[in-house]
């Protein structure tokens, strides 16, 4: 079964993967999705090769960059940090950035490798080491404009009594 619909950028798989993840990932059903979360992973995989250096920007103009992500890179992000309570989850160009109460979640960040933007209050992940081409200081809000941004709503893991 076609679980994403017309993936022309890696942004959008992205986005289908994580809408795909709040619909059916174990930790978030009361159903046993295992079997379907399985697929999606490998419709996602074969996705990722077509699509990887396919980007779009705000202006939803398609170009192409190479990506050295690696495919399990975003997908074990998003399984680890879906459950956070309290936090703006946000796909901003190729960086996943939260903010939020995000105390309670120092150390996992850290361990993913997310690094505290203290001018920003936001944790920011990037898979390639950033090199600042410019002087300019820019806002979230400014990167937000800038590029093509996702929210992603987060879901409190249901427990089993």
């Amino acid at each position: 079964m076609g679980y994403f619909k017309e993936v022309k950028t890696i942004q959008e798989l992205k986005k289908q993967y994580r809408d795909l993840i709040m619909r059916y990932h174990p930790d978030l059903n009361k159903q046993d999705t295992t079997s379907i979360m399985q697929e999606i992973n490998a419709e996602y995989d074969r996705l990722f090769a077509k699509v990887k250096n396919q980007f779009v920007n705000s202006q939803g103009n398609v170009y192409e960059k190479e990506n050295t992500e690696d495919i399990n890179d975003f997908k074990s992000i998003i399984n680890r940090i879906i459950t956070f309570k309290d936090c703006k989850i946000e796909i901003i160009g190729n960086w996943v950035w939260i903010s939020g109460n995000t105390k309670h979640y120092r150390e996992i960040l850290k361990s993913l490798k997310f690094k505290w933007i203290s001018n920003k209050h936001a944790w920011a992940y990037h898979k390639e080491k950033y090199f600042k081409k410019t002087n300019n200081v820019y806002t979230l809000e400014d990167l937000r404009n800038y590029f093509k941004t996702v929210d992603i709503e987060t879901k409190e893991v249901k427990k089993i009594v």
